[in-house]
């Protein structure tokens, strides 16, 4: 017990200390950002002159800190401001970062500081601070006398950045900050997935978005919301990559799972996604968040409620629609997957045929050269594999066998193909993932004993 009560008083203790020095180090900045200010407002005197100041403002979302001082820049070349000088304004030296501003373009840009703008015998001053976590700005000053050009430029800023958003039409990663992603294209064809089942994903996905105004005309709501569920490995990832080739023109945002479960993301997504619409949304995942209340209890509702709440609440969003991945429909809270207008279709990717495999194989080997009728071997002794087991299959058969320059792949037979096939996982006897043979087993016996007992994981 005694120990026990030492080492709280030490714990208290090095709280204690833990508070002092924090106490210490924002005093200490405290006034060092007092300072610079003193020295700032003296040079910012000079530059302005006395007299009553006007003074605007121009406020957005912290995720659009990169737009406001991309479209900073570009009012001051198009108006032909001159800058005169650029103070620090949090630190001491002005800070600036590198803004991705398309697929492979960045421009280094003014992130924190205050520029001393001229143009004739106009004078403006321009504080920048767009580093916070909730908001960013722009605060522009002048004489008073000039306080119809301070409101101008500070509203040609706003109006270029929402005229000329560069994240409208693109595909985006928000993590509370967003970030442009240059994926591989993928083409629709590729997908090896059922016609019918092609066709409704993207009709209720890439051409509803592109009828939403005639449907209006007819009372349908213009959003959208649909669930791609399916074992690991049936694909769901890659028919949400291929959307996004097919999605010209339609904003793309991925959700990071690692926030959906923080405070006000769900709502700031939304919010993003109604300011770039036409807009669709990816989720996957989406039982880390909308599994069934009933089941887990309702104190881990919060974010599901916040998901509904956008979906269909009393704001109704505009040209929106959401594409949500589950591994497990089954656990999904009822008001997800059994009520329209939320998610108005669950889809499920199912274990490809044997067809579908033959054409998955074909896919594959477009660059590895196996033999045509071990292609056939290996779709026809495949059944329950996913696609990305027959990936596995196919990349393994690589790995193994092909020599310095790939030749032997030409001459893999079928014993070969079935020692790869028996190390992959697709049928219940195996243990989930990848099976690791123990010594002495041979793939041969493992699928003796497993040609009869072919099914679902």
């Amino acid at each position: 017990m005694d120990d026990e009560e030492t080492f709280d008083d030490e714990s208290e203790e090095y709280d204690d200390m833990t508070d002092k020095f924090a106490d210490v180090m924002g005093e200490r900045q405290a006034s060092r950002h007092e300072k610079l200010q003193g020295k700032n407002k003296r040079a910012l005197a000079r530059f302005l002159g006395k007299g009553a100041r006007a003074v605007q403002a121009g406020v957005v979302p912290s995720y659009y800190g990169g737009l406001l001082i991309w479209a900073l820049k570009r009012v001051i070349e198009a108006e032909g401001w001159e800058i005169i000088k650029t103070l620090g304004y949090h630190t001491s030296q002005p800070i600036f970062i590198d803004v991705q501003t398309d697929y492979q373009k960045n421009e280094n840009l003014l992130q924190d500081g205050q520029m001393l703008l001229k143009k004739g015998e106009l004078r403006l001053i321009v504080t920048v601070s767009c580093a916070g976590a909730t908001s960013n700005s722009v605060l522009v000053e002048g004489d008073k006398a000039n306080e119809q050009s301070v409101k101008d430029f500070t509203e040609a800023i706003e109006k270029y950045a929402v005229e000329h958003n560069f994240y409208r039409g693109k595909r985006i990663e928000f993590s509370g900050m967003l970030a442009l992603l240059d994926v591989e294209p993928r083409l629709w064809d590729s997908i090896v997935l059922d016609d019918e089942i092609k066709d409704e994903i993207c009709a209720n996905t890439v051409d509803f978005l592109r009828k939403c105004p005639r449907l209006e005309k007819y009372g349908i709501p213009p959003r959208r919301g649909i669930v791609l569920a399916g074992e690991p490995g049936t694909g769901k990832t890659i028919v949400c990559r291929a959307l996004m080739s097919q999605a010209d023109g339609i904003t793309c945002i991925t959700a990071n799972a690692y926030l959906l479960t923080e405070p006000f993301y769900i709502s700031q997504l939304y919010e993003l996604a109604a300011d770039l619409s036409p807009c669709i949304v990816f989720i996957e995942d989406v039982d880390f968040i909308g599994q069934d209340r009933f089941m887990h209890g309702f104190h881990v509702g919060a974010p599901l409620l916040a998901l509904l709440n956008e979906m269909d609440g009393i704001e109704k969003q505009k040209q929106i629609v959401t594409v949500a991945t589950t591994n497990g429909l089954e656990t999904l809270d009822k008001a997800l997957c059994e009520r329209p207008s939320r998610f108005d279709r669950v889809i499920k990717l199912n274990r490809p045929t044997v067809v579908e495999r033959a054409q998955i194989v074909a896919r594959l080997c477009g660059r590895i050269p196996l033999a045509e009728e071990i292609q056939d071997y290996i779709s026809r002794r495949t059944d329950g594999f996913t696609p990305a087991q027959l990936q596995e299959v196919v990349f393994g058969l690589a790995i193994e066998y092909a020599d310095t320059e790939g030749t032997n792949l030409a001459m893999i037979n079928q014993d070969e193909a079935d020692h790869i096939i028996g190390r992959i996982n697709g049928r219940k006897s195996c243990r989930l993932g990848f099976k690791a043979l123990d010594s002495g087993e041979s793939s041969a016996a493992f699928l003796a004993g497993s040609q009869n007992k072919t099914g679902r994981l």
